[in-house]
């Protein structure tokens, strides 16, 4: 069973200054794998992890799903356009 969670770390980068990451470290067996600095908001990053635990994904996957993830979180975002004709 592979075991996915959110570490943060704090880093320090010339002409950004301080600030945290946030990074997905990922457990399978003997072996660890570590997705770092991931540019999402916690709470989402958080149920990406969780849906990550309950389907057992393989750690292979992972960019895949990530990248799906923050589409459809971005589809979720497109505002509505709204045409009004004045009469």
């Amino acid at each position: 069973m592979r075991r996915y969670e959110i570490v943060e770390e704090s880093v320090v980068s010339p002409g950004i200054g301080s600030y945290t990451a946030l990074d997905v470290v990922v457990e399978q067996g003997d072996e660890q794998y570590r997705f770092c600095n991931l540019n999402l908001a916690k709470p989402k990053l958080a149920k990406l992890v969780d849906l990550c635990n309950r389907l057992d994904l393989s750690p292979i996957h992972f960019d895949e799903v990530l990248e799906d993830f923050i589409k459809l979180d971005l589809e979720d975002l497109k505002p509505e356009i709204i045409i009004s004709k004045e009469l």
